[in-house]
């Protein structure tokens, strides 16, 4: 939880970008109102997907694409998408689990 809002970070595996977002369009959905960020390697290159519900949207202004460019970051890669989901990559497959673990920092930051 960051400032009262439930905020979700996990490696997991997937085979493809299709099935990374399956899985994150099942998180968004059992969120009720919270951010998550996916983390996988596919193909030898990180990639990640964050979601954001409607109403974190709306009310705080977050949006997946910021979230989401700030961790890729840590990975030595960049990427954005729509307000609800985004995607990045990177290059950097060692410094996975360090990025999905500045997902709080970069929401709270966002929230300030």
């Amino acid at each position: 939880m960051v400032q009262g809002i439930k905020v979700v970070s996990s490696r997991i595996d997937a085979d493809s970008i299709d099935e990374l977002r399956n899985i994150a369009d099942r998180l968004r959905d059992n969120l009720d109102s919270g951010i998550g960020v996916l983390g996988a390697i596919i193909e030898n290159k990180v990639n990640f997907i964050c979601v954001v519900t409607d109403d974190l949207i709306k009310d705080k202004g977050l949006k997946a694409g910021n979230i989401v460019k700030e961790v890729a970051a840590v990975v030595g890669g960049t990427g954005g998408g729509k307000s609800h989901q985004a995607l990045a990559g990177g290059k950097d497959t060692v410094k996975l689990q360090e990025a999905l673990d500045k997902v709080a920092a970069v929401v709270e930051k966002l929230i300030a």
